[in-house]
């Protein structure tokens, strides 16, 4: 059964579904039910978007969040691509603050 979804403002993808289905697994569903060519699409004002509501993975969450209007949003305009080395070591030196003029504060 298909349902409707009206996100935030400025909603990524990665956002819309996680409130529609839970599950990342769908988001290329979403893309394609939704004309979605761009994973860094943000919604805008008014826009609406169609959901395979037999596909929620959490059908409890998704009731909490219909009853208080809330919308899960990460607050990143766009997905981020993180490259790491293999052999990446941390060796930062982590020592507490001895004072205000500590040279770990950062001022400006």
């Amino acid at each position: 059964m298909n349902k409707y979804f009206l996100p935030a403002s400025n909603s990524t993808v990665f956002d819309m579904v996680i409130n529609t289905y839970g599950d990342l697994n769908y988001m290329i569903k979403f893309c394609l039910d939704n004309n979605i060519n761009d994973v860094n699409y943000l919604s805008k004002v008014g826009d609406k978007f169609i959901y395979d509501f037999n596909l929620v993975k959490d059908y409890e969450l998704l009731k909490q969040f219909t009853d208080t209007n809330v919308k899960i949003t990460t607050g990143q305009p766009q997905l981020r691509t993180i490259f790491v080395e293999d052999n990446y070591i941390n060796t930062e030196e982590l020592r507490p603050i001895t004072s205000e003029t500590d040279d770990n504060l950062i001022t400006e």
